[in-house]
């Protein structure tokens, strides 16, 4: 149960920091996307 508990916590934000890092690679302002837009309790959506 630990173990699964570990492996649960770890795996929580992966997709957050592989956005994080799309983002810092294509977004001219990471911090204000216009590429990669975060839409609120539903994820993430791609515009050109």
């Amino acid at each position: 149960m630990l173990l699964h508990s570990i492996i649960h916590e770890l795996g929580t934000n992966t997709v957050d920091n592989t956005i994080w890092q799309l983002r810092s690679k294509l977004e001219p302002d990471p911090k204000r996307p216009t590429y990669i837009k975060t839409v609120f309790r539903v994820g993430y959506k791609i515009e050109r």
